[in-house]
C-alpha cells in the first residue's frame, strides 16, 4: 500500500499539532515486541500509542479510519524509533586520493536526517562553530538531526586530534585539566571527549594522573566522558577512574574481568566498526557501493573514488589491510562484550575513510549483527540504548520525542531493511526529505562577509570559518591559525605526499542553505597582506566535484592592500571548464594548494567582502 499523508500542513499559531500514524507495526526495541496499532503525536510527543495485536505474517491489510485532521497512513510500514549515531565528526565524507565533500556540521545533519538518523553524537569539531549551531537549534525549528557534542578533544601535546589543524584543548597536567575543564564546561557540553590512547604509534598521551583528573573533573561538573581508548589497559584505567563510555575496540582479546567490570559500573561502549572494518568491506565487497541509500547521501565523486582499489595511495592502502587483518578479532571482542552485557551503542566515527554520514550507521548495525548480535540488539543500540545515554526519551511510550523512521521492510527480519525508508517523521511532523538534500538556492544579500573584529571563528556574517588541511586525509601539511586585532593570521608549509597535492587552508560556508546565488554582486574585495605564497582565493561551487574550482592566484604581497578580483577572473586550472554561473556558491576559501614543491604560506586577512 502506498504512503499516504492526508491534509499535513501545521501552522506555527496552531495550538495543538497532531498527527496519528495508522496501523503501522511497531518496532519498540524496548520490549522488543512487534504490535500493530496507531501512534498519536502531540506537539512533537508521544500523546497515545494503541496496539491492535501482535503482528504475525500474512495478516490482512487493514484499512484506514480518517478520524484526525493529520493521518499518515502506516499499513504495511514498520515503525522504529529514530536512529543515533553516537560517533561523528559531521565535516563531511573523505575518500581515497584525497578526494573530500566538505559538508559542514548543517549540511551533514540534513543528510542524517534524511536517512532517518535523527540525533547524533559529534565526538570533535570546532567548539565555538558546534556549539553555537546546537543551541540555535535547540532554540528554533530546524529541520536536521539533533546536534549533540563534545567540541574539542581534550588531549596532550602532539597528541591524537592535533594533527588536523582543528582548535582543541591541550592539558599536558591535572593542573591543565582542571583548567580547560572549567573553561569548557561554560560552553555545556554534551560529553567530554578524553583521547587516551598508548596504541597510537608515534603520537604521545596524556598520562594516568591528567586522565584522571580530567574524567573526575568532568565528572564532578555532571558532564559524561567518551574515551578514545588504544588498549584495553586503557579502557580499564579510564573505567576505574569513572569514564561513563568508551569508544573504539582494540584488536586483542578483551580481559573477562574487563566486561564484568564494564558490566559492573554501567559503562557503555561504542563500537565504531564501520571505521574499523568498511574500508576493507568496500575493497572485497564493490556492490556495497551501490546501495540507493548511499546514492542519494554521498557525492558521485565521493563513492567513485573507492571504486578502483588499484589507485588506492599507500596510506590508504596500509589503512585498510590494518582493518581487514584486525576485523574478525574486533567483533569478537564486541560479541564478547554483548555476552557480558554491556551497553553497546551505534557508532561509525563518520568523517574517516570508508564512512559517510547518515548511509554508515545502517551499516554500523548490519556489522553488529555480523558480529553476532541479534536485530534486536543492534536497532536497540542506535535507538533506546543510545537515548538512555544522551539522557532522550526514546521509544514507543507516552511523552517520549516523536521521533521515528517508517519503513517498507521489517528491520527484525532482516536488519538491511532499515534502509528501505517510506519516510521520516521528527518531532511529530513528516520530513520532506528531498528538500534536505536539494534547498532552494538562497539569495546572498550582504556585501561584508567578515572585519575579523570577533577574534574567533565566527565571522561578521554569523558564518563559521573552517580549516581545510589535507592531513584529514593522511596529508602532511601544517598551518597555525590566529584570530585577534581584527585579522586572521594564517602561516605553514603545505607538503605534498603520496604523489597527491597538498592543501592547507580557510574556507567560509556562505548559508545554512547552501548553495547560494551571488548573481547580485560583481566580485570579491578583500584587504590582504602576505610574506609568502601563493594563495588561491577560491569560489567553491556544487558543480563542481573535482576541487578545481574556479580561482585567483593572490602573489606575496606587502601590506595591507585592498584587492579587487571580478568574478570574470575566476578560472579553473587544469580541468574541462564548467560555467560560472555564480548561482551555487557554497563557500569562499584562500587555499595554498601546491604539487611537487613544498610551499611555505605566511597570509593575514582583516576584511572580506563582496562588491
Amino acid at each position: 500500500m502506498r504512503l499516504l499523508l492526508v491534509a499535513f500542513i501545521f501552522s506555527v499559531t496552531t495550538s495543538a499539532q497532531t498527527l496519528i500514524i495508522r496501523q503501522a507495526h511497531i518496532v519498540d526495541p524496548l520490549t522488543r515486541t512487534v504490535a500493530l496499532g496507531d501512534v498519536e503525536n502531540v506537539n512533537g510527543m508521544i500523546s497515545r500509542v494503541e496496539l491492535n495485536k501482535p503482528y504475525e505474517p500474512g495478516d490482512p491489510e487493514f484499512r484506514i479510519v480518517q478520524e484526525w485532521k493529520y493521518e499518515l497512513d502506516g499499513a504495511d510500514k514498520w515503525i522504529i524509533p529514530g536512529l543515533h549515531d553516537m560517533h561523528v565528526h559531521s565535516y563531511g565524507n573523505p575518500a581515497p586520493g584525497g578526494v573530500m565533500d566538505v559538508m559542514g556540521t548543517q549540511k551533514a545533519a540534513k543528510t542524517m536526517l534524511y536517512a532517518g538518523v535523527t540525533a547524533f553524537l559529534d565526538l570533535f569539531a570546532p567548539e565555538d562553530a558546534i556549539f553555537a549551531l546546537r543551541d540555535k537549534q535547540r532554540q528554533s525549528d530546524l529541520q536536521m538531526a539533533d546536534i549533540y557534542a563534545a567540541g574539542p578533544i581534550l588531549t596532550c601535546t602532539g597528541g591524537h586530534g592535533t594533527e588536523y589543524g582543528l582548535p582543541t584543548r591541550v592539558i599536558n597536567s591535572p593542573a591543565d585539566a582542571e583548567r580547560e575543564l572549567s573553561a569548557l564546561a561554560l560552553k555545556k557540553p554534551d560529553v567530554v571527549k578524553i583521547v587516551y590512547d598508548h596504541a597510537f604509534g608515534a603520537m604521545p598521551t596524556i598520562d594516568k594522573a591528567t586522565m584522571e583528573a580530567a574524567v573526575q573533573g568532568a565528572s564532578k561538573r555532571g558532564l559524561k566522558t567518551v574515551i578514545h581508548i588504544g588498549t584495553w589497559q586503557d579502557a580499564c584505567e579510564a573505567i576505574l577512574a569513572g569514564a561513563t563510555c568508551i569508544t573504539h575496540v582494540h584488536g586483542q582479546p578483551i580481559p573477562a574481568d574487563l566486561v564484568t567490570l564494564m558490566h559492573e559500573r554501567g559503562v557503555y561502549e561504542i563500537p565504531t566498526l564501520s571505521v574499523q572494518s568498511e574500508l576493507a568491506n568496500i575493497s572485497r565487497q564493490p556492490l556495497l557501493l551501490d546501495s540507493p541509500l548511499l546514492a542519494k547521501t554521498a557525492t558521485k565523486s565521493v563513492i567513485d573514488a573507492y571504486r578502483d582499489t588499484s589507485k588506492f595511495d599507500k596510506r590508504t592502502k596500509a589503512f585498510r589491510d590494518y582493518t581487514s587483518a584486525e576485523q574478525a578479532a574486533v567483533k569478537a571482542n564486541v560479541k564478547a562484550m554483548h555476552t557480558g552485557n554491556v551497553k553497546l551503542m551505534a557508532g561509525t566515527d563518520c568523517g574517516n575513510l570508508g564512512t559517510f554520514q547518515g548511509y554508515s550507521l545502517h551499516r554500523e548495525m548490519e556489522l553488529m549483527v555480523e558480529a553476532g548480535l541479534s536485530s534486536w540488539d543492534a536497532l536497540a543500540s542506535a535507538t533506546t540504548t543510545a537515548g538512555s545515554y544522551l539522557g532522550e526519551k526514546v521509544g514507543f511510550r507516552v511523552g517520549d520525542i516523536a521521533n521515528f523512521v517508517l519503513l517498507n521492510k521489517s528491520p527484525i527480519d532482516d536488519i538491511r531493511n532499515t534502509q528501505d525508508i517510506a519516510a521520516v517523521v521528527y518531532y511529530g511532523r513528516v520530513v520532506n526529505r528531498e528538500i534536505l538534500l536539494n534547498p532552494p538556492v538562497v539569495k546572498w544579500s550582504t556585501p561584508l562577509l567578515d572585519e575579523f573584529n570577533s577574534n574567533s571563528t565566527m565571522s561578521t556574517s554569523e558564518r563559521e570559518w573552517q580549516t581545510d588541511l589535507d592531513t584529514t586525509w593522511g596529508g602532511k601539511s601544517t598551518m597555525s591559525i590566529v584570530y585577534g586585532s581584527g585579522v586572521i593570521h594564517a602561516s605553514g608549509k603545505a607538503i605534498p605526499s603520496g604523489g597527491r597535492p597538498a592543501l592547507a587552508g580557510l574556507s567560509l560556508p556562505l548559508s545554512d542553505e547552501a548553495p547560494v546565488d551571488l548573481t547580485a554582486f560583481t566580485g570579491v574585495r578583500l584587504r590582504f597582506q602576505s610574506s609568502a605564497g601563493p594563495v588561491q582565493l577560491k569560489l567553491i561551487t556544487t558543480g563542481i566535484s573535482n576541487y578545481d574550482y574556479h580561482a585567483v592566484n593572490i602573489p606575496a604581497i606587502d601590506g595591507p592592500r585592498t584587492l579587487e578580483f571580478p568574478f570574470s577572473s575566476f578560472k579553473q586550472q587544469w580541468s574541462d571548464p564548467v560555467a560560472w554561473t555564480g548561482k551555487d556558491v557554497s563557500s569562499i576559501a584562500l587555499w595554498v594548494s601546491t604539487f611537487g614543491v613544498p610551499t611555505d604560506f605566511d597570509f593575514i586577512i582583516d576584511a572580506i567582502e563582496l562588491y
